[in-house]
């Protein structure tokens, strides 16, 4: 029986996303297995038997995305998380800094997650017992506080970090919110967004002096906000357009932004230059409004805040990116 050679990969093909095609320098196909893990379907992993197995229906839960729309990540239905996008820094999680992961991969050594947070070349995991995983860039020590490595290429578990309940990932730097609702922050501070009250980065994990009551804790670039219990919203760091504090300049403490005045607000939610919070049945925006990214039709910025109607909807969920920001309610209404 006489075999057709190959001239290129493409004679190869054997319809598998689990294999890569190849073609010898012998005219010869060879097709070898893809990592374990690769997400090659909706709903489907690469299994060990360079087979595309079901994961689970429905697998894909919270999602998120650094400020710049650089990597993206998931929790899956089975407590794993899967990444994909930019990878120089290791931050999609697949084992290697390829420039960019171009599907979702499903990180290895990780189980029991309930909730991921993506920053700009890093990601942390929080699983359901309130431990928390970190993997990718780690100048600032934003990825494994008290190691000297620059890049942590699995997923590491932070030491000490215990019944953590929220996760906040920034421009190279992270905080948690605890069970007794305080708030640790660390990394990269030269605006002030850790609210230790001074600009020196923290390589250690650091409780935040004075911030209790906390019920929701948002950062997404450079300035970091928390809602307390009493519907008081409190914000630190970069303040370009006010989007920390009324007044200009950086904050170096957690200090009160109003935005609804005698509303209590429900929500809060981070931008690259903006904050949002949610009350009644709209949202409040403060900060910089580029391509409307305020969604009141205007690209004017707010010193005060603007008021966006959700269609006398509560808000669910909200989200905020580069220079767009989403927001949810309970009827599945973007």
């Amino acid at each position: 029986v006489c075999t057709p050679k190959c001239t290129t990969e493409k004679d190869c093909s054997d319809n598998n996303p689990c294999t890569v095609d190849a073609c010898g320098k012998d005219g010869v196909c060879a097709w070898t297995g893809v990592k374990p893990g690769l997400v090659c379907g909706d709903g489907k992993v690469c299994g060990k038997a360079n087979q595309c197995v079901d994961l689970t229906a429905g697998w894909a839960r919270n999602l998120t995305g650094d400020a710049y729309g650089y990597h993206f990540c998931v929790t899956t239905s089975t407590g794993g998380v899967a990444c994909w996008g930019r990878n120089q820094y290791y931050q999609a999680g697949n084992g290697n800094t390829t420039a960019s992961q171009t599907k979702p991969w499903l990180v290895a050594g990780l189980s029991g997650i309930k909730d991921v947070e993506a920053g700009r070349h890093h990601t942390c995991a929080l699983s359901s017992i309130g431990e928390v995983w970190c993997w990718g860039r780690n100048n600032y020590g934003q990825t494994a506080p008290g190691l000297k490595a620059t890049v942590i290429g699995t997923p590491q578990k932070i030491a000490g970090m215990l019944a953590v309940r929220e996760l906040a990932l920034g421009d190279e730097y992270s905080c948690a919110l605890h069970a007794d609702r305080t708030v640790s922050c660390w990394g990269y501070n030269t605006y002030g967004q850790l609210g230790h009250g001074n600009t020196t980065t923290q390589l250690q994990v650091k409780k935040v002096a004075g911030l209790t009551g906390v019920m929701v804790l948002a950062s997404d670039y450079r300035h970091t906000c928390a809602l307390r219990s009493d519907g008081g919203l409190y914000c630190t760091g970069y303040n370009s357009d006010r989007q920390t504090n009324e007044l200009s300049g950086n904050r170096l403490y957690f200090t009160k932004r109003t935005l609804a005045d005698d509303l209590r607000l429900t929500n809060v939610m981070t931008g690259m230059m903006t904050t949002c919070g949610a009350v009644g049945d709209g949202w409040g925006c403060v900060g910089n409004s580029s391509y409307g990214a305020m969604g009141n039709g205007s690209t004017a910025d707010a010193v005060d805040a603007v008021s966006v109607d959700a269609n006398k909807q509560p808000i669910a969920q909200m989200a905020g990116g580069y220079y767009a920001h989403y927001a949810l309610t309970p009827t599945g209404a973007v």
